[in-house]
């Protein structure tokens, strides 16, 4: 098709119009709204999910890995157009389940004190508008995770209650006792396991941030408390892979004992526990969120490189998946490696729209927007399956 000269022009001042995306005044698109939106796909409709499906992690699994690094992929240092983001703001009211806004704040009647907060100081200002756009703006891990950050927070003290009690078990009258062991078979340990798991992408990027610009020095109580919970995801993350390997390994006998699954079976549960190598699935899921986590902050000014990584571990996984096919409903499997395959498609459709790959014609404005119609048209195809 070939257009004239006014057509070139009159389409390629759109674009560039379209380029802003902050809302201001004149019917434009926030995309601070529609990163909440994108980011609540992950997370309101992971919980939502899991509470449908009576607690199967498996479960929820197909769906998380399906778009919750997807949604985050606007992280990347690409330009989408706001015909793209309109349009993907239909399809996510489809897909975001609205749940009650709850902050640390909430339950603390407003005495969680953090102090100053800025995360000026990030490689490139696009970074931190991106983040900023997908409602990860400050440097404190409460003010990013929002309501997860309250589960967390609830979770540590009941931990603190279960500890405590053990330690005065011969003294505590039979109430408080009765408290203990409902607590101890809540919170040990599928569903710390549980949230950790479900949250791991975001838990890595808040973390990341409060490690930057976070200090234990001359800060209010709620700024260490964010700082201490930094320094335990960091540990929590680079001990994962070996607890999966050591623990489950050691115990391989026990995954099928009902009494082992109460307290751990949360992370093979839906996994073919009779083969080893599909321990590594878990590690592998959290594997990938530290990955992209990096190429966010490490290789901003390299967005090629950002999605050809990406590209090489979705297809790592995808080998993976179709050759061990690790879980054992055989409808889980081929919703992964469904997952994968349109995570792999569209990483290629985004690496098209990168400068690198541009020619610097005229023809550069439909294939950006032709890209984001394409990331559209597979990202409704996942929510739909």
């Amino acid at each position: 098709m070939r257009f004239n000269e006014f057509e070139v022009t009159v389409l390629r001042e759109a674009y560039k119009t379209n380029m802003i995306m902050q809302q201001n005044g004149t019917g434009q698109v926030s995309t601070k709204e529609i990163g909440t939106a994108m980011v609540g796909v992950a997370t309101a409709g992971a919980s939502l999910l899991q509470i449908i499906f009576v607690g199967s992690l498996a479960q929820v699994w197909g769906m998380i890995n399906g778009l919750q690094l997807i949604v985050h992929f606007p992280l990347f240092n690409l330009e989408f157009s706001a015909d793209f983001i309109t349009i993907l703001t239909m399809i996510l009211k489809l897909a975001t389940f609205d749940f009650p806004f709850v902050t640390i704040e909430t339950f603390t009647f407003d005495n969680f004190p953090l102090g100053e907060d800025s995360i000026e100081k990030l490689p490139g200002k696009e970074l931190e508008d991106r983040l900023d756009e997908l409602s990860y703006g400050s440097m404190y891990v409460s003010s990013n995770m929002g309501s997860v950050f309250v589960i967390f927070w609830f979770a540590t003290l009941g931990l603190i209650l279960i500890a405590i009690g053990t330690l005065m078990q011969g003294i505590l009258p039979v109430p408080l006792k009765k408290v203990i062991n409902w607590l101890k078979k809540v919170l040990l340990w599928n569903f710390c396991i549980r949230i950790f798991m479900e949250a791991a992408i975001e838990i890595s990027i808040c973390t990341v941030l409060n490690l930057r610009f976070g200090t234990f020095r001359n800060v209010p109580w709620g700024a260490f408390v964010n700082h201490l919970y930094a320094y335990f995801f960091a540990g929590a993350f680079i001990l994962f892979p070996f607890f999966v390997v050591i623990h489950y390994c050691y115990n391989f006998g026990k995954l099928e004992d009902e009494e082992f699954k109460k307290v751990w079976g949360d992370l093979y549960e839906g996994l073919d526990a009779k083969r080893r190598v599909t321990l590594l699935y878990p590690i592998i899921f959290v594997g990938k969120r530290l990955i992209f986590n990096f190429l966010v902050f490490n290789l901003n000014s390299r967005p090629h490189f950002q999605l050809i990584c990406m590209l090489e571990t979705s297809l790592f996984i995808a080998i993976y998946l179709f050759h061990f096919r690790p879980f054992e409903s055989g409808l889980i499997n081929n919703l992964e490696i469904f997952n994968e395959t349109c995570t792999v498609m569209i990483l290629i459709q985004m690496l098209i729209i990168t400068d690198a790959f541009q020619t610097g014609k005229d023809t550069d404005v439909y294939v950006k927007i032709f890209g984001g119609r394409l990331f559209i048209g597979m990202l409704g195809l996942i929510i739909v399956v």
